[in-house]
């Protein structure tokens, strides 16, 4: 249960078995807005203008940043609490300033020597500062069990700054689960950090762009599952850890990836790519995976802008059940063909449940084509193909593509085993807020969905066996009613 913490004075020193400091947890939200409304008084001018003539200062902005009464009260705030907490007993620390808003490096420091002591098992810190954020290291010696005996941190995230006294931690035997997001630190800091910390299980990277070798030594024993997100300047990415099940990674696919003696045992797998050029995410995987983690048997691909796969004999996938591919705003690839993916299905011999996610919030999004038009081609390379073990297809954001027609009529002729088919025109309509109802569509895009209902029943539905379970979610008249 989340503890609200109060901003009056207490007449003792309390422990508290969990500290959140956010703008919600000490009752800013309605005060921020009314403290956003006012400028600087008359009064702080000239100190304004001796810090921009010293050069303490670059622009106003940063003086707001720095002085502003929304970071002022919460600071003041968090120091009541932290002066009342007897400095033993916190379990959980969470710390989310303003967003935007500068915090004194010493301040920082002075808030973490009180709370982390022996017995804490949670830490979070979320900065959002801009450069001035970039510019604070947290000190990791503060975790080292050398410090008042605290090892028993076992969750540790960090967000938006850089860190100092790694040769200082020591052994971090409690430490099961870290998190780093926009952190200046280089991949040698890394290697020491995780040295440190031979019990962990879960590591997660994301936006940390100093990094450029990622090295996950053998030591770590207990790690099984590593998420690398958008790290610009990666370019190899190696793990020795023995019991590694679950990899994820984010980023063009130009990385060099080896998971060595990782690779035999790696289960589940998520790759995405970017969307500001071609991936080619779909032509990586499928010739460069099998190789990378051979025994896989969960994929799950997405990209934004992806390029044509080549039809040509892919690897075998010879342990994958389970397969998800979303491609996001199609029309930036407009010779992407659907029916490519038939060489995929191919791959994956024992496949039993294949999911593709179209995200096409406007008709101009749609790839177009003849639903009916020849694609016989395709079809002489491909036959003889069958995927004898796919039990489930499920496809939303259908559009009326030919190539998606073309794909869907090949499962239905060659999957002797399908008993579950369903397909969703109206991207969204399977997802409803929590008043019930339906993510927006233009009408543009749900006279597109309307049309590829039309098609589905032309085209599709009359070839679906009667052992399948057919569904067909059309979009919803409830929630699309002033479009009808």
């Amino acid at each position: 249960m989340l503890l609200r913490l109060p901003a009056y004075p207490m007449p003792f020193r309390v422990s508290y078995p969990r500290l959140d400091f956010d703008m919600y947890t000490l009752g800013l939200l309605d005060v921020g807005r009314r403290l956003l409304s006012f400028g600087p008084i008359d009064k702080e001018l000239p100190a304004i203008e001796d810090q921009l003539r010293r050069g303490v200062i670059a622009t106003f902005d940063e003086y707001y940043e720095k002085n502003s009464p929304i970071i002022k009260e919460f600071s003041a705030r968090v120091d009541h609490i932290m002066h009342n907490h007897v400095g033993t007993g916190v379990q959980t620390f969470r710390l989310v300033p303003p967003y935007g808003f500068y915090i004194n490096p010493a301040v920082l420091d002075r808030w973490f020597q009180a709370v982390i002591a022996p017995g804490i098992s949670e830490f979070g810190l979320y900065l959002d500062m801009g450069d001035e954020g970039l510019g604070y290291n947290f000190p990791c010696s503060l975790l080292s069990s050398s410090n008042r005996g605290c090892s028993t941190i076992a969750s540790f995230s960090i967000a938006g700054c850089g860190l100092h006294s790694l040769d200082r931690v020591g052994c971090l035997i409690s430490l099961c689960v870290v998190h780093l997001h926009r952190m200046r630190v280089t991949g040698e800091q890394l290697i020491c950090f995780l040295s440190a910390s031979p019990g962990l299980q879960q590591l997660q990277l994301s936006y940390c762009n100093d990094v450029v070798c990622l090295k996950i030594p053998h030591s770590l024993w207990r790690l099984k599952l590593l998420l690398v997100r958008n790290c610009n300047s990666l370019q190899t990415i190696g793990c020795d850890a023995p019991q590694l099940k679950s990899f994820g990674y984010d980023e063009l696919p130009t990385t060099q990836i080896c998971l060595g003696d990782s690779s035999p045992l790696v289960r589940d797998m998520r790759m995405s790519g970017m969307d500001d050029e071609p991936t080619g995410m779909l032509c990586y995987a499928t010739t460069k995976l099998p190789s990378v983690a051979p025994n896989i048997s969960s994929l799950v691909l997405s990209s934004c802008f992806e390029i044509a796969t080549p039809m040509k004999k892919l690897n075998k996938f010879r342990r994958l059940k389970y397969l998800e591919i979303q491609l996001h705003t199609p029309r930036r690839c407009p010779d992407f063909d659907f029916y490519s993916l038939v060489s995929i299905l191919n791959a994956c011999p024992v496949l039993a449940t294949f999911i593709l996610r179209l995200e096409m919030r406007d008709a101009d999004d749609a790839i177009p084509g003849d639903p009916h038009g020849d694609s016989s081609q395709w079809k002489t390379h491909m036959r003889g193909q069958g995927h004898r073990k796919l039990k489930n297809v499920l496809v939303r954001g259908f559009p009326s593509a030919k190539g998606l027609v073309e794909l869907t009529s090949h499962i239905l002729e060659t999957a002797a085993s399908l008993k579950r088919l369903v397909l969703e025109t109206a991207y969204g309509c399977h997802t409803r807020d929590c008043i019930g109802i339906c993510s927006p569509l233009t009408r543009k895009a749900l006279l597109e969905a309307r049309k590829a209902v039309g098609v589905i029943k032309t085209y599709v539905e009359g070839k679906v066996p009667s052992t399948v379970k057919f569904k067909l979610i059309e979009p919803c008249a409830k929630c699309h009613a002033d479009h009808a």
